[in-house]
């Protein structure tokens, strides 16, 4: 979302178990309607994200299942026209200009070595500034400026820049399970941070710090079930108090 009126879905034309094809649905007017936009209808094509950084600026990643292609398109008059554009991985946008990506090895992504690349011209061109050897694929990335940005993975695997991606470090004092997966992570500012995680016995919860990471404490999650496998995929907040986070059951 951007604002309360702009809104962007991207999801697949079938299921994730069979898709076939990729389309975003938006609305300009809070979710009172819709209309949608087909990418593909490939087989094998899902649509696995898209991000606006404001009502005209926006990119699109869209990949195959069966033959491994990714697709990436950019906007910049709000949707009515996308132009094939660069991608380096799954990305986060802080503006109009600069961008991070991620990748990993292998057929789907999950082997070393894992890199973060980052772009300065909106996704024309790419530059690596990170390259991974250790074990843990990456799942999510986020910036909450220019400068500080997060990306989590498995095997409770955290790192962290303070300076735009020129150096990253790893994060071990989180108390995040290093048996577990992160999916998702989520900075309202520099310093107010959550990143959820889960017990051995499949009981998320989330870890929570409010000086950038120096420390954390660990918050409990209503979804307590240790027969139900669940995760937290996603996570946000819109002011220091008030958020939402969503899990799957059963998986």
């Amino acid at each position: 979302w951007v604002g309360t009126t702009h809104g962007w879905i991207m999801g697949a034309i079938g299921s994730l178990n069979d898709p076939k094809g990729a389309i975003m649905y938006y609305t300009t007017n809070g979710g009172a309607n819709w209309q949608k936009r087909i990418f593909s209808q490939e087989a094998g094509t899902f649509g696995f994200e898209v991000q606006f950084v404001d009502e005209n600026n926006g990119w699109v990643l869209y990949f195959n299942f069966n033959n491994g292609q990714a697709g990436f398109e950019k906007t910049t008059d709000g949707g009515n026209n996308w132009t094939p554009t660069n991608g380096a991985g799954i990305f986060y946008y802080v503006d109009v200009n600069n961008g991070w990506a991620y990748t990993g090895s292998g057929t789907n992504g999950s082997m070393p070595p894992f890199k973060i690349y980052k772009t300065t011209d909106g996704g024309s061109s790419w530059n690596e500034q990170f390259n991974d050897l250790s074990d843990g694929s990456y799942n999510a990335i986020m910036f909450s400026d220019i400068n500080n940005g997060w990306v989590v993975g498995a095997n409770g695997k955290v790192i962290r820049t303070t300076n735009g991606g020129m150096n990253w470090s790893f994060v071990t004092n989180t108390g995040i399970n290093p048996n577990q997966s992160c999916k998702t992570v989520f900075f309202l500012d520099a310093n107010n941070g959550w990143i959820p995680s889960k017990t051995d016995y499949n009981v998320p919860y989330v870890c929570h710090t409010t000086n950038g990471g120096q420390s954390w404490e660990t918050q409990q999650t209503p979804f307590a079930d240790p027969n139900g496998h669940n995760a937290i995929f996603s996570i946000n907040f819109w002011d220091i108090n008030n958020g939402w986070l969503t899990a799957d059951f059963g998986r």
